[in-house]
């Protein structure tokens, strides 16, 4: 199984990318910096330097692929609500509406996006507070952006997984996921270690368990 890995220096991506490769998974990352990814050198893994907006870049690097997964975000400088964004605030959209097309010509089997809890109807099962931190600091464009990367890929004709994660933490423990379609069942635990989330993903790659649909884990 060959892998194309966007946002493999990120929190979650990179725990992604070292239990593809602790799974013998091939493993293909989009980067700007080399040097910030987990994992360097790895006989399975190819590593391409640039920007993931770059759609020739995205064409050469998803030749032989089967399965996309992105993990990107709009990033703030750090996790204060109101910390300013230090990513384009349109990256996900951006970039996604470049991928789709390429990836439908590549012949991509599986599409496996990351996107929030608290992105489209799922606002209706995150707790009152946080509702009022989404329309009031900067966790409101990445929200955003999320919402306009779900519609483009639900519009494509990919055969799509669309991840919407509770509130995500670094505890390293790999705790079973629960996971709500239709946002039922109501999600008990607000929480959700990134190594469990990683897992989730990667063992749903190359299934069909989730197909063309979008649900929301949680511990």
């Amino acid at each position: 199984m060959r892998i194309l890995l966007l946002g493999a220096t990120g929190r979650t991506g990179r725990h992604i990318l070292e239990q593809a490769l602790e799974n013998q998974m091939e493993v293909v990352v989009v980067v700007r910096d080399a040097k910030k990814l987990a994992v360097q050198q790895h006989p399975s893994l190819v590593i391409w330097e640039g920007d993931v907006d770059n759609a020739d870049l995205i064409k050469k690097a998803i030749t032989g692929c089967h399965v996309v997964i992105s993990g990107l975000n709009v990033s703030r400088k750090n996790d204060l609500p109101w910390a300013p964004l230090v990513t384009p605030v349109d990256l996900m959209s951006r970039t996604t509406s470049q991928l789709l097309p390429i990836a439908q010509q590549a012949g991509v089997e599986q599409l496996i996006v990351l996107s929030a809890c608290g992105v489209g109807d799922s606002i209706s099962i995150t707790p009152a507070w946080f509702r009022w931190v989404m329309r009031n600091t900067n966790v409101r464009f990445p929200y955003a952006d999320h919402e306009k990367q779900e519609k483009l890929i639900t519009n494509s004709n990919l055969n799509y997984t669309i991840i919407r994660p509770v509130a995500l933490s670094d505890q390293p423990k790999n705790l079973p996921v629960i996971v709500s379609e239709e946002n039922k069942p109501k999600p008990r635990f607000m929480y959700l270690p990134r190594t469990a989330l990683a897992t989730f993903v990667l063992a749903i790659v190359g299934t069909d368990k989730y197909s063309r649909k979008t649900i929301v884990v949680s511990a």
